[in-house]
């Protein structure tokens, strides 16, 4: 859920998808439902457009579906709505049977649509496309020929996101779950990143890998100072992960 600079969704028919040489390279997708879940009133129309094309150093996944809003609300009552940061809104693509693919989850909307969002609340019946995007892996060829389905879901507050939730601390043991789970998201990417610029992939690659791993030591400290409220297992968890990142760190000064 989190990601600096995010991207996008996918998706998986039949009738109306595109074949590449290792996958599907579009698809539709349909709703497992059509409530966006997280205690919005977004309400989700028909099925979602999904492409998947070739970029730089990876491919990127675009998903646009048309959303409403059954009922007229303040923007300001959902947190990271105009915020400038991907999200709030992710998107999780499913098989036939409405089990998530792995790697194939949470994909933010884009923060450019969230005046669309915001439009949508005032205007209740409205319809508007919204897009989800995300770079993938490098070594991502293709759709998964099971996409079949997908679910959105609102998320409130994301250890990764600026504003008014960069002091945002958990209130319970599920919300710490979540919080723990956005921390480890931001470590691989950090490792990620930090393998390009270990790869020789030019100056930008290691100045983001700085940028990200600060970004990264902060969210820890603001977990640290919290350390009190966290399980044995959720602190065990945290430990492991301050050492996944020390080591990474330690790649970049060698």
């Amino acid at each position: 859920m989190i990601y600096v600079g995010a991207i996008a969704i996918l998706a998986g028919c039949s009738s109306s998808s595109s074949e590449s040489e290792n996958g599907l390279s579009s698809t539709t997708l349909k709703a497992e439902d059509t409530e966006v879940y997280g205690g919005t009133d977004f309400l989700i129309e028909g099925e979602a457009k999904a492409n998947l094309t070739e970029g730089y150093a990876a491919p990127t996944l675009t998903i646009k579906v048309k959303l409403k809003s059954e009922e007229e609300d303040n923007p300001e009552n959902y947190p990271g709505i105009g915020d400038g940061d991907n999200g709030p809104l992710y998107m999780s693509i499913l098989d036939k049977d409405g089990v998530p693919i792995d790697g194939w989850q949470d994909i933010p909307s884009v923060y450019s649509d969230d005046e669309k969002l915001a439009n949508l609340m005032g205007n209740p019946g409205e319809t508007k496309w919204v897009t989800f995007e995300q770079i993938m892996n490098a070594d991502i060829k293709g759709i998964p020929s099971n996409a079949s389905k997908f679910e959105i879901w609102y998320k409130k507050k994301s250890i990764s996101s600026g504003g008014s939730n960069d002091d945002y601390i958990p209130e319970n043991s599920e919300e710490w779950d979540e919080f723990l789970d956005e921390y480890e998201e931001f470590v691989d990417e950090y490792i990620e990143v930090l393998e390009e610029a270990n790869n020789g992939d030019g100056l930008s690659a290691a100045s983001e890998s700085i940028e990200v791993f600060e970004k990264a030591s902060s969210l820890g400290k603001r977990i640290e100072n919290a350390k009190s409220d966290l399980s044995v297992e959720q602190a065990s968890r945290f430990t492991k992960l301050q050492l996944k990142l020390a080591n990474a760190a330690s790649k970049l000064v060698q």
